[in-house]
This record gives C-alpha cells, sequence and structure tokens, in this order.
C-alpha cells in the first residue's frame, strides 16, 4: 500500500524525505534507531493544547455534494452514491429540492502514523519552528521506502500493526471540505486545513493490531541505517 509514485519522486530528487524533531530525539532516532510512533489520536489530543500549532480536528473531513436540482429517492438509480456517506443519518425516503450543499462528516479510525515533510523547511528556520518552536533538529531519511518498511517490521514484530499500511503526502483543503466526486478518494487521515500548507507533509500510515496504545516506542530498529542528521547549514 505503499504510495510509490510519492516514493520515487523524492528518490529522483535525490534528497528523500525529512523528519524534523528536537535534537536529543533525532540523536536517538541516528545513533541508536530509537523511534516513538505515535497514533492519530494522540496528536489530535495533544495539538487540541497546543496554542494553534496543530490541528485538533486529524482525521476528520467533510464531503459535500453540490445540489443543481431535485433528487427522488423514489428512482433509486438516479440518487447519487454520495447519499450513501450520510448512513443511518439518512432515511432514503421522499425527494430533495433546491439548491445548496449536503454534507457527510467523516472521521477516520485511529491509527499509527510518522510524519515527515518532502522538502527542506528552510533556509529559514522559522518554517520548522511554525510546526513546534522547540523543533531544533533535522533528519534525513535517505531512503524513504526501506525507512518505512523497517518501521512497519519492527511494529509488525512488536505485534502492534498488521500488513496494512500506507503513505502519502496531505493534501491541503480548505475547512478541511473536499467536494464529492473530486478529493472523495483521500483519507481523512491525509487531509488538513490549508493553513497548515507549509508543512509540506508526508504521513506513513499503519493499521493497529487491536485497540492502539497512545504510542510505541521501537528501539534499535533497523530504520536507522537509513537517516542521517542534516547539517544545521543545510536548513
Amino acid at each position: 500500500m505503499l504510495s510509490k509514485d510519492l516514493i520515487e519522486a523524492a528518490l529522483q530528487r535525490g534528497r528523500g524525505l525529512y523528519k524534523y524533531t528536537e535534537n536529543r530525539w533525532a540523536l536517538e532516532m541516528v545513533n541508536k534507531g530509537n523511534f516513538r510512533i505515535g497514533t492519530l489520536f494522540l496528536y489530535r489530543n495533544r495539538e487540541r493544547s497546543a496554542n494553534g500549532i496543530g490541528d485538533s480536528g486529524e482525521g476528520t473531513k467533510a464531503t459535500y455534494l453540490q445540489l443543481t436540482g431535485d433528487i427522488d429517492f423514489g428512482q433509486p438509480e438516479t440518487v447519487p452514491e454520495f447519499f450513501g456517506l450520510l448512513g443511518d443519518a439518512w432515511n432514503g425516503h421522499g425527494k430533495v429540492t433546491g439548491t445548496g450543499r449536503i454534507i457527510a462528516m467523516q472521521e477516520a479510525a485511529n491509527c499509527y502514523m510518522f510524519c515527515m515533510t518532502y522538502e527542506v523547511l528552510g533556509p529559514r528556520r522559522s518554517r520548522a519552528k511554525r510546526i513546534s518552536p522547540a523543533y531544533d533538529a533535522c533528519v534525513r531519511i535517505l531512503d524513504p521506502a526501506r525507512f518505512l518498511g523497517a518501521l512497519q517490521h519492527a511494529l509488525s514484530g512488536a505485534g502492534k500493526v498488521t500488513n496494512r499500511w500506507t503513505c502519502g503526502q496531505c493534501q491541503y483543503l480548505a475547512n478541511r471540505e473536499q467536494e464529492y466526486s473530486k478529493h472523495a478518494d483521500v483519507p481523512a487521515p491525509f487531509i488538513k486545513p490549508r493553513k497548515f500548507i507549509y508543512q509540506q507533509e508526508v504521513r506513513a500510515v499503519f493499521e493497529p493490531r487491536g485497540e492502539p496504545s497512545p504510542y510505541v516506542d521501537l528501539t534499535g530498529c533497523e530504520a536507522a541505517e537509513y537517516c542521517r542528521l542534516v547539517s544545521s547549514d543545510e536548513w
């Protein structure tokens, strides 16, 4: 389920992907292979109290249908598939008339996530500081495919995840809204408000085995083989 186009693009640029963090954690990753993998819900709760830095709506999205005419539920073949997103909230009887929008709110199940970015956020460090004021280090991921494969292998070996995982670039949408049939295929964990577009974020999402713990600490992970600390002169 790895996004091959994304990984190939990173390799073609010759730069890989990047992880911004505090220097102490960067050294743990590069020198010892120690990684902390959090969950979507952990990031949501943490960022609700982060003075506006983060995104309290992590893992949610709003898909809307723009009405252009009447919809008659007495003729099921004419009813847009969109209404299936509403579930029990819509009884499927009668008619919808007029214009406007019908919105379906969706929320992703909790999952493990590892967040990166696809470009160095420099040369002005202020862009990295906007992600978190504490971030003062950058780790370059030299081979994203092997790096993420090693993380998945370690998480699976710890009994924390299944073999289902994916990687993708976040999509930045106004108010987290997407029009049905245009962006409806973008999973909720990869949607963020447009105000965060400076983060240029890439996420690896791992399906948990059972109820996930808030985070998993991996020690001595082989993923470290594909990491190096970026010199402060480079960003």
